[in-house]
């Protein structure tokens, strides 16, 4: 015997899984009164990201096409400074500027669709518009960059533009480094050169440093004696740059303790390695160690 199955026209669907959510953002529509928004009628959801992501973009909708040339040159303009004043105050000021042209090219491109918004609702996109620009575009392109190309620092008063890039594999002895401190220390980074790579033999003595036999001179708070060879996948410094924060009896001691903590640079530690020159200005650096 066959069972014939059918279900009804009039018979009203099965709840969804979804069906909650939906009620959910019908309501809030209404409460909010957000039906009345028809800002994103008839407007492509690719054309709504392609003029709030590209910066000035917008800009060309005016009937004066004259604006758009002249927002994009400050842009690129800001964009110039940014980079090569990396790490100073006006690189965060271009920085800004960016933000805020960006800003205004995507609520230029709102208020052209929809010329007649009131007062509350243009702030409101303006403010939106401006943290989701620079939350989801600036803040994580820049933390991008820092980590994988270059960060700019601020140590021993100056600037340093560092390549994030260099791995610690490719650091050889007398390479400058810049890595994070580790322990009571009074900075968050130190930037010494490398006195032994991975399998090279340290050796203290009061007179001297000796690294695979080759003859550096003391540095201050070195131990007086001892051997130590180099990790695999670490750097060995002395960390002269690394401001010690010290106090009570035995302070040589403890400033050779935490020194000692901080000679061993592992992968987790390393930052990368300083640019000689970062476009016209040079680098420069303290030289405590001299080869004798």
């Amino acid at each position: 015997m066959t069972t014939i199955q059918f279900s009804s026209p009039h018979y009203p669907p099965r709840a969804r899984w979804y069906s909650r959510l939906l009620a959910l953002g019908s309501m809030v529509r209404r409460t909010l009164r957000l039906e009345k928004l028809s800002l994103f009628h008839d407007v492509s959801p690719f054309r709504i990201c392609l003029n709030l992501m590209v910066p000035c973009l917008a800009f060309g909708l005016s009937l004066n096409r004259r604006l758009m040339p002249v927002m994009v040159s400050f842009y690129v303009l800001a964009g110039v400074l940014f980079i090569l004043w990396l790490g100073y105050p006006i690189a965060n000021i271009s920085f800004g500027i960016m933000i805020a042209i960006h800003s205004a090219s995507g609520l230029y491109f709102l208020n052209h669709l929809e010329p007649d918004q009131a007062l509350g609702k243009r702030v409101a996109f303006s403010l939106a518009i401006m943290f989701v620009i620079s939350q989801l575009i600036y803040v994580p392109v820049l933390n991008q960059v820092e980590k994988h190309l270059v960060i700019p620092l601020q140590m021993k008063g100056n600037v340093i533009v560092v390549k994030s890039y260099a791995s610690l594999q490719s650091a050889q002895r007398g390479d400058w480094v810049v890595y994070r401190a580790n322990g009571n220390v009074g900075m968050g980074y130190g930037i010494d050169r490398v006195l032994g790579v991975a399998g090279d033999r340290i050796h203290f003595t009061p007179e001297s440093l000796l690294v695979n036999n080759v003859v550096y001179p003391r540095a201050a708070y070195m131990p007086l004696s001892g051997e130590l060879v180099v990790p695999e996948n670490q750097l060995f410094v002395w960390p002269a740059s690394v401001n010690l924060q010290v106090h009570g009896p035995g302070v040589e001691n403890q400033a050779t303790r935490l020194l000692m903590q901080n000679a061993m640079v592992p992968e987790r530690r390393f930052v990368g390695k300083p640019f000689d020159r970062w476009f016209w200005r040079r680098q420069n650096f303290n030289e405590p160690f001299q080869q004798s």
